[in-house]
């Protein structure tokens, strides 16, 4: 018994000096059903003062929607978790709920952004396991170009835009905020400083001020026949500088791969005048010929 009073998990859940569960209080509602942990159970009576974990259906089904959707970030270093958790939760939740998590697995299909690059499992856990403990990281950058630097970086934030997941700090060598590419990060590690996090930092305001046009090949120029507020709208998730222009939207970015961008601004179903690059009229071109050619048959 002095064991389980030592036990780090039982510090951790703070559940010393609550009352303990009564489950006979616990409210008779049809749509929430009681996980037990059986390994829980067999601690001891005290472990009556673990919290249920109770779920609604729809907390089961967005649940494990949310682990499918990983596939979508391009997170798929994490689908080995993504199994075991949700193979854990099979096991553990009643029949009616399991259902819920049946139909994901069945009915629903999440296909991985075509915009959206991969990024290492371990490099996301590290870089958030250091802003949380205020601790440096050190890693090999490689930039747009290819050169390879030595970083040493004060991490404040991470943040998935436009298909990317960036860390954003303080760069030692620069003296200054910097963003990085985490799938152009190699060997990233914590060290063993601390640091104090800027206070009310906006990691999605920064980006939207700094990102839209770096790192990339092609600077993007475009009109579009779209009012500003259904622009700013669509164009939220995407790393895009807007402004209201005579009576659309103009739109300005970077971009690597011009035939994608293409695409997507027809998608829009609107008007679309190209001031540059001029690259980004032969993609529109290709894709033209293409459609050409399947609207004919292929002949």
């Amino acid at each position: 018994m002095a064991r389980l009073k030592r036990c780090p998990f039982r510090d951790w859940l703070s559940i010393a000096g609550r009352p303990p569960f009564r489950a006979d209080r616990l409210r008779k509602d049809a749509k929430y059903r009681l996980i037990a942990f059986p390994e829980v159970r067999r601690l001891d009576s005290e472990s009556a003062q673990v919290p249920p974990l109770m779920f609604t259906e729809e907390e089961v089904f967005a649940l494990s929607l949310g682990l499918r959707a990983l596939h979508q970030l391009r997170l798929s270093a994490f689908a080995p978790a993504t199994e075991g958790v949700l193979a854990k939760l099979g096991r553990v939740v009643p029949a009616a709920l399991r259902e819920s998590i049946q139909a994901v697995e069945d009915a629903v299909v999440v296909e991985p952004n075509l915009w959206a690059v991969s990024a290492s499992a371990e490099a996301l856990i590290c870089a958030a396991s250091a802003i949380r403990a205020c601790r440096r990281v050190r890693f090999v950058y490689r930039s747009h170009s290819g050169a390879e630097s030595a970083r040493e970086v004060e991490p404040s934030a991470i943040i998935h835009m436009d298909g990317r997941w960036y860390l954003i700090g303080r760069c030692l060598m620069r003296q200054d905020l910097r963003t990085f590419r985490l799938d152009r990060v190699e060997g990233l590690e914590a060290g063993g400083e601390g640091f104090e996090r800027p206070e009310n930092f906006d990691p999605r305001a920064y980006l939207r001020r700094r990102m839209p046009f770096v790192q990339s090949d092609y600077q993007v120029d475009v009109w579009i026949e779209m009012p500003f507020e259904e622009a700013e709208r669509f164009f939220a998730p995407w790393r895009v500088a807007i402004e209201r222009e005579k009576d659309g939207t103009r739109i300005r970015c970077g971009r690597d791969d011009l035939h994608l961008m293409a695409a997507m601004l027809l998608s829009l179903g609107c008007k679309v005048v190209v001031h540059q690059p001029a690259q980004l009229r032969e993609a529109f071109r290709e894709l033209a010929r293409r459609a050409m050619d399947a609207a004919e048959g292929g002949s």
